[in-house]
């Protein structure tokens, strides 16, 4: 029994640095929702009975092999806990506009997207690559989720009756880890503060995700203000300028 083995123990089963591309992952809203899971799936022994996720705390040699005994018995548990809460936003695929086909036109002049979007469907100027809107994407979801820079706030944020648990980002986030949307979809914006296309018949810097909880994808289209303002509800929306580069 050692520090290491319970290092090894209290890892997050996934590596959201590279998922996200960004070191802020450390210490975000998805890393919390392990050390949550962590905790609800962790020690039960009266003689550990209070969890440092540091795990810097002095230990005797019992308590030691306790608390590993411990988390070895519930990693099945936690990790499905992680999973299946922050876990669904692992291996997300962002359809570039070409691939997925209904919000791109090659070649098409922005006049006639303009009046072409009049209709049911919105249109891309720019055939933006995966990786791109895959890094625009998680720079919308650290500053959505900002308020929310400990343990603490995180599961303030889960406490039914809290000023967190009402606020815009608790009410996304709960609709990320409520059961019943597990098959379904998840939808955001944010403004890209240039134009990506047109939508209404109109010029637009909004741009809408709709992520599939259920295949992991994600595509992107343009939205009008008026549509953007009802996808997010009481949430911002912020201005995020990585398609700008």
């Amino acid at each position: 029994m050692s520090r290491e083995e319970l290092d090894a123990l209290r890892k997050c089963p996934i590596d959201w640095i590279s998922e996200t591309g960004d070191e802020e992952a450390a210490n975000s809203v998805l890393q919390y929702d392990w050390y949550h899971c962590l905790n609800e799936h962790a020690v039960s022994d009266e003689q550990v009975t209070d969890l440092d996720l540091s795990f810097d705390q002095e230990l005797t040699p019992e308590q030691l092999r306790q608390l590993i005994a411990n988390l070895k018995l519930r990693e099945c548990e936690r990790t499905r806990c992680h999973k299946e809460r922050a876990g669904r936003l692992a291996g997300l695929s962002f359809l570039q506009p070409s691939a997925h086909g209904k919000h791109f036109i090659a070649g098409a002049e922005k006049v006639y997207l303009q009046e072409r979007s009049r209709g049911p469907i919105s249109y891309f100027y720019k055939d933006y690559k995966s990786a791109d809107l895959r890094a625009a994407f998680w720079s919308w979801f650290f500053r959505f989720f900002s308020p929310v820079g400990s343990l603490e706030a995180y599961e303030e944020m889960l406490t039914s009756g809290t000023e967190e648990n009402a606020s815009y980002y608790a009410q996304l986030w709960q609709r990320l880890i409520e059961p019943q949307t597990k098959a379904g979809s998840l939808r955001v914006c944010f403004d890209c503060l240039q134009p990506v296309g047109a939508s209404a018949g109109e010029e637009t810097s909004l741009i809408c995700y709709d992520i599939d909880l259920s295949t992991r994808m994600a595509h992107a289209y343009p939205v009008s203000k008026s549509k953007a303002e009802q996808i997010m509800g009481n949430g911002p929306i912020f201005p995020i300028d990585d398609l700008n580069c």
